[in-house]
């Protein structure tokens, strides 16, 4: 299945290339390389306080994400495998002026460490 959205995207991206739309041939790439990908990606989504963040914890064996009365996850929390336990926040810089927010550019994210013990704090309002 795969096979087939990658020649659709590689025909979209050589059209691109004969219209001078490098704008629209970052993204295409973009998707190309998402599509090749082979991270699972789940989202675990629901209303406040139902027991996603320990749903997650439980399914990877480790306390992840906050739990606890009151305890909400605020923002978008990735967890991925790692042979060492680390942390960190990702933060894209704000558009540039007259580019509005959304639209094709290339964005370096900015990453900030965090100490683990710290990690509920920085995804709980």
């Amino acid at each position: 299945m795969a096979g087939i959205w990658l020649d659709v995207l590689d025909e979209i991206a050589r059209t691109c290339s004969a219209h001078g739309r490098g704008d629209l041939l970052q993204t295409v790439r973009q998707k190309r390389a998402q599509l090749l990908d082979p991270t699972l990606r789940v989202l675990v989504i629901g209303e406040p306080n139902q027991g996603k963040s320990q749903l997650i914890n439980a399914i990877i064996n480790a306390p992840a994400c906050p739990v606890g009365d009151g305890r909400t996850t605020v923002l978008p929390t990735v967890v991925r495998h790692a042979k060492v336990p680390s942390a960190a926040v990702a933060q894209a810089p704000p558009p540039a002026p007259g580019r509005p927010a959304g639209t094709a550019a290339a964005v370096t994210v900015e990453r900030t460490p965090v100490a683990l013990n710290e990690v509920a704090a920085g995804v709980a309002g």
